[in-house]
């Protein structure tokens, strides 16, 4: 599987990222490989790259296709088990399935972008966190508090202190966005993703999704 898709990145110009884990998993499923390629609408790369590199591991089992720039490509690539008969047929029903989930990709993306975020951290009063902690936003109260607290130790400046309390105020907002209850591992990047396009500060933003990173 690997020298295939290494000749098939030679012959094309590219970089095919290949997870670990997600090849593990390929070899796993298939007994006599062959690899193949397709592609997709670009229209779809308006979608974040993240959460059309999720869909096309987690749903499909594709393996993502870049330029040598870092730039995600409309295509895929993908192991079939058996021979190269029919591959055309093989391809063309893989872009069909794939073209159906992208679909619902693009549908969660556009629905969460109409979601407001004073009314995602409103739902969040109704997620229970933990039976005897309370709900995502008392935790979110928690975190708010304690932020704040340490931006008045670190001496920060009102303009840094005001960052950091918006950042956590709204650090848990996408967790009640359609795209992060279809992928749970995107929270925090489509938080970082939804907070910049509904004109919060960069920073914010960015804390958002670094708020994880510890």
């Amino acid at each position: 599987i690997t020298e295939q898709i290494e000749t098939m990145a030679k012959q094309n110009n590219w970089h095919i990222a290949v997870n670990e884990e997600l090849l593990e998993e390929v070899v796993f499923l298939v007994e006599y490989p062959t690899v193949l390629s397709g592609s997709f609408h670009e229209e779809f790369l308006e979608i974040p790259q993240e959460v059309l590199i999720t869909s096309m591991r987690e749903h499909q089992r594709y393996f993502p296709v870049f330029n040598h720039s870092g730039e995600l490509l409309p295509h895929f690539v993908t192991v079939r088990n058996g021979n190269a008969d029919y591959i055309e047929n093989v391809r063309r029903g893989n872009e069909k399935v794939l073209r159906a989930r992208l679909s619902d990709a693009r549908f969660f993306y556009k629905e969460d972008l109409a979601l407001p975020i004073p009314k995602a951290l409103q739902k969040l009063e109704k997620v229970v966190y933990h039976e005897e902690l309370g709900t995502i936003a008392e935790k979110v109260g928690r975190i708010t508090e304690i932020a704040a607290a340490l931006a008045e130790i670190l001496q920060a400046s009102a303009d840094e202190k005001a960052k950091v309390r918006r950042a956590a105020e709204i650090c848990k907002f996408d967790l009640v966005t359609q795209m992060v209850g279809e992928f749970p591992e995107l929270q925090g990047v489509m938080g970082e993703d939804y907070a910049r396009q509904a004109g919060e500060e960069e920073e914010v933003a960015r804390a958002v999704f670094e708020h994880y990173l510890p």
